[in-house]
């Protein structure tokens, strides 16, 4: 029941955020409907020759990405200073209770988003995708991937402002080198074996690999990556969360 309660608080808190709305999902659609405008111009071949489903995948993840370090890293670190983790402290919930509550929050609002996006692409840029158990896997283990390390920052960094100037300093770089704007494979050697140990790498070429290109044997590969991630990043981001200072 208290799962429940911290569920329904944390999601309408976020809902009820206009700029939280904004960058969640009204942002992320604006990219999209831009980015695949072009891939569908005529004698404009999109990227890996996926058109718009290649930036459904990719913003998709990306976003799910942002508001997972971005936003619960904010919110844990505001939460901090105002004290609101000390008086839990004092309360019945249990911490882990807290945290799982948070993770659904954004387990929804990921689910949300890649729906809208889904749509979005099928009805105006008559993307094709194939909906099934590993793009599903996925997108969830995804989720908890950069709820956890949104959570880690959030427990490590203790000045609010710090800790908000980190997330984007991690977000907006791993976004640009891990192929959301454009293939890994058009970016310099270099650069390329940065974005192949980023977490967000495998997040996006696992959506593309199941839902555009139905490559499930690659899919499952990224599944098992991001799931590592998500697991070493969970249990990091639990240790790191204190209720109160010691």
């Amino acid at each position: 029941m208290k799962l429940v309660v911290v569920f329904k608080a944390v999601t309408r808190n976020w809902l009820r955020s206009r700029s939280g709305l904004f960058f969640s999902f009204l942002f992320p659609v604006l990219l999209l409907l831009l980015l695949a405008s072009v891939s569908s111009t005529p004698g404009v071949p999109g990227p890996a020759g996926l058109g718009a489903g290649y930036y459904v995948a990719s913003v998709t993840a990306a976003f799910v990405m942002t508001n997972g370090v971005i936003g619960l890293t904010n919110v844990g670190s505001e939460l901090r200073r105002n004290g609101v983790l000390k008086r839990l402290s004092a309360s019945p919930l249990p911490k882990f209770e807290w945290l799982l509550g948070n993770i659904l929050s954004q387990a929804v609002l990921a689910l949300i988003l890649a729906g809208v996006m889904l749509a979005l692409g099928a009805v105006l840029f008559r993307a094709e995708y194939l909906v099934n158990f590993f793009s599903i896997a996925i997108l969830v283990m995804g989720t908890l991937l950069f709820s956890g390390l949104g959570m880690t920052l959030a427990g490590v960094i203790k000045d609010p402002e710090t800790a908000s100037g980190v997330g984007n300093a991690i977000a907006f770089p791993m976004m640009l080198l891990s192929g959301t704007f454009w293939p890994i494979s058009a970016m310099p050697a270099y650069l390329q074996s940065v974005a192949a140990v980023l977490p967000l790498t495998f997040f996006s070429e696992g959506l593309r690999d199941s839902l555009v290109v139905a490559n499930f044997q690659i899919a499952l590969t990224d599944l098992v990556v991001v799931t590592a991630f998500a697991v070493a990043f969970l249990l990091i981001g639990t240790a790191t969360t204190k209720w109160s200072e010691p």
